[in-house]
């Protein structure tokens, strides 16, 4: 018997950036919920007696990926007017991603910036929409409340 589980039932959270509150809003209708990841460059420590193969270090700071969250894309929701909101203002914003967790939740929290926020509106298929987002900070994560 496996403890895997499936994404159902994920939640992201995103602050609004026009309320003078602390209060996340939970984003409705996604599909796809990215977790977030960031990679430190190297800086090369070689030198004129280097023999073999470069030297490298991990550089001191880290930058954030980008990533995708996919959703359906309503016309006037709370969550599309939130997306073009948070792409407008262009600096960092808390969020929270809850995972389905046994029978418990996991949650990862931090800062992002949005980068972009694509709505498609095809003729013989769903609406969608994609919010284009860069991890800005590290992130926290621990059990659920």
């Amino acid at each position: 018997m496996s403890d895997v589980e499936t994404g159902h039932l994920s939640e992201f959270w995103l602050k609004d950036p026009t309320s003078g509150s602390s209060t996340l809003v939970e984003l409705g209708e996604l599909t796809e919920v990215p977790l977030p990841e960031g990679t430190a460059d190297l800086v090369e420590t070689s030198h004129m007696k280097t023999i073999g193969y470069k030297s490298y270090i991990n550089a001191p700071l880290k930058d954030g990926e980008e990533a995708d969250l996919v959703m359906n894309y309503i016309p006037g929701s709370v969550t599309d007017q939130l997306c073009r909101k948070a792409k407008a203002y262009g600096r960092p914003l808390e969020y929270k991603i809850v995972l389905v967790n046994g029978d418990g939740t996991w949650e990862i929290s931090g800062q992002l910036i949005v980068r972009n926020y694509v709505r498609s509106n095809p003729m013989l298929d769903r609406r969608t929409g994609t919010l284009r987002v860069k991890w800005a900070s590290e992130e926290t994560e621990a059990a659920g409340a």
